[in-house]
This record gives C-alpha cells, structure tokens and sequence, in this order.
C-alpha cells in the first residue's frame, strides 16, 4: 500500500514490478493526492484499487469522508458490502431512487464490518468539488512552484520539487533545511524549531504534521510485543517497529516544516498570500544565525 505522500506519486514503477514478482496486490493510499499523475496516469488508477480522502483540508474535501475507486469488479463488490454491515448486498441490486431506504436484501452479515456509508449531501458537494478540481489543482501548481523558486534562492532551504515523469498537486508543502549549506552550526531539529517560531511570529501557518516516525507512535510501541509475536505463528516482527531503525525519516522530520496547514491549505491561497510567505520567509532566513540564538535563549 504506497501512499502518495503530500500530493506526489510514489515510485509506482518499482513498486508495480515488485507487486507483479510477489504476485500481491497493489492498494493505493491516495489521500493527499487528488489528480496527481505518474508517467501520465492519475494515481488511484494504477493499482488493483484506491483510496481517496475527502477531509476537509483536502484538495477534494466534502468535508470528511473518503473514496473508494477500483476497476475490478470482485473488489468493488467486496467493498460494497464492507460498507453496509458485511450484508449480502450488490452492487447489482435493483434500487428505487423513489423509496431508497427499502429494499428486498436479507439482512444477513457475513463478515465483521461496520457501516461506511457516505451521505447524499456530502456525495453532492463532493461532486461539485470535482468539477473545480482541475482548475484548483492548476492554480496550486503554480503556486506552489511560484513559491519554489523563491524559497530555492535562499541558501539552505530545499522546497519540494516535482521529480522527473511526475506531476504533484502539493498537497502539503515540505520544506527542508541542510545547516551545513546554510552556514550554521546547530542541530537540524534546533534550526527547524527556531524558524518555525519565527515564521508563526510573521503570521504564517507553519505546522510539522507529523513529529516522529510512524513505528514510534503508541499504537504500534505499546502493541508490538504481542501483536506481532501472536498473529505471526511466533515469529518475533516487534524490532521492525524500532523507530531507531527509522534514520531517514527521522531526519527528514526533524529538518523540515509543512508551510501552510490543515486549516489553511495551500490549495486555498492567491498569489498576494504566496508572494507574503516568501518574503516573510526571506526575512527570517535572512536573519537564520540571530533566530537561532534568540530562540535558544527563551
């Protein structure tokens, strides 16, 4: 299951080869990127089925809620019936839109499930959504690359860039630093602490999203010891949720921010606010080593 992090495709290449050698199924977590494209193709296409989420900082929202696309029809029965109880129901069903609460189904479960179903007002307003969406998603690209270019002058400050053979919807907008190019003498996660509070200090919506790697959070740390050892015939998989293991990410998130934020979604601004973050941005990175100092001393 990749997931298409902050609006951009994973390596779907590697990925749908390894998938095809194992002879496994290919599950796309396409949550964060609404008509992102791989070599041409839209994510949520490429794999046997997808997720899309609708929540409200999304590039498609209803709110809340989410999407489920496939082109196999084994799948799309299966989730239909995941979504109404694990019932004997089709997708075939004779439905009249003049009585839509009756029907002739037993009801009869055959699963442990639970009710997934969307509303009509949602379904609506998701549709109208999707009707904006490759207007807004252009207008986010720009934008975003808008905001690129500026950020890419300053030295030290790595914005996120579209890889070769892919398009991103910038669903959320990473921005790195290396210390070393920047001239300073301080930890990632000091340098990343200290423009963040100076950023918030300008008015700007700056956020981390997430602080630590995913093996870290509680769910998996406090669950592992028996979780893994129990459903697996013994075999011990609890050292795959060290988060120490987790070096990469665990840098990638202790030197970088998320410009913008749920609340306040990239997707959302005009140019007159792109052109402020960067200035205000400019500024504070103007003045990096006096921040840092300035910080430490709080």
């Amino acid at each position: 299951m990749p997931v298409h992090i902050h609006g951009e495709a994973a390596d779907m290449t590697a990925l749908l080869a390894l998938c095809k050698e194992k002879n496994v199924a290919l599950v796309e977590d396409a949550a964060q990127a609404h008509g992102a494209e791989w070599e041409g193709k839209k994510v949520g296409t490429l794999g046997v089925s997808s997720g899309f989420s609708l929540q409200g900082s999304k590039n498609l929202t209803a709110g809340e809620g989410g999407l489920f696309a496939t082109n196999d029809e084994e799948a799309a029965e299966r989730a239909n019936q995941a979504r109404n109880f694990a019932l004997d129901v089709s997708l075939k069903d004779d439905w009249d839109p003049k009585r839509p609460l009756d029907g002739s189904r037993a009801l009869v479960s055959h699963a442990v499930s639970s009710m997934y179903r969307g509303n009509e007002m949602a379904a609506a307003f998701c549709r109208a959504q999707l009707a904006r969406l490759p207007e807004l998603n252009k207008k986010t690209q720009e934008n975003g690359k808008r905001l690129a270019k500026k950020l890419s002058e300053l030295p030290g400050v790595l914005p996120p860039r579209e890889l070769p053979g892919r398009t991103t919807v910038f669903h959320k907008y990473r921005v790195r630093f290396d210390t070393k190019k920047a001239g300073l003498n301080v930890s990632s996660r000091v340098l990343r602490n200290a423009i963040k509070a100076a950023l918030v200090a300008e008015g700007l919506e700056v956020v981390f999203w997430q602080g630590v790697p995913l093996p870290a959070h509680p769910v998996f740390q406090k669950r592992a010891e028996y979780m893994f050892h129990d459903l697996h015939g013994g075999t011990d998989l609890a050292k795959n949720y060290a988060p120490e293991q987790y070096t990469r990410t665990s840098l990638l998130l202790d030197s970088s921010i998320v410009l913008f934020s749920q609340s306040c979604p990239l997707i959302a601004q005009n140019e007159a606010i792109v052109d402020r973050y960067a200035e205000a941005f400019a500024r504070v990175w103007h003045h990096r080593e006096a921040v840092v100092v300035a910080f430490a001393k709080r």
